[in-house]
């Protein structure tokens, strides 16, 4: 996880408080919807901090012409814990 901690030492205390509030807060079901292009949208089973049962599969679902791809056993972080299958 020094991923993570990288990532957090490089933003101040209150731009990371506003930017997680913001993203939970706010409703972007409608622009979602109005998504345009074809989208890929991949998410990790093992995902804590952002659960694909109340992220990813509604996210999929209301982005039209949509392609969604699980990768099984993935945490939030895959970018960098699969790394070899996201490239």
């Amino acid at each position: 996880m020094r991923w993570g901690a990288r990532l957090v030492e490089q933003v101040a205390v209150p731009v990371a408080l506003a930017c997680s509030r913001a993203m939970v807060e706010e409703d972007f079901r409608a622009e979602m919807q109005q998504i345009e292009v074809p989208t890929l949208l991949i998410h990790g089973d093992r995902d804590r901090s952002a659960p694909i049962e109340i992220t990813g599969i509604p996210s999929a679902r209301l982005i039209p012409r949509c392609r969604f791809l699980v990768y099984e056993g993935a945490p939030h972080g895959l970018l960098f814990t699969h790394m070899d299958r996201l490239h």
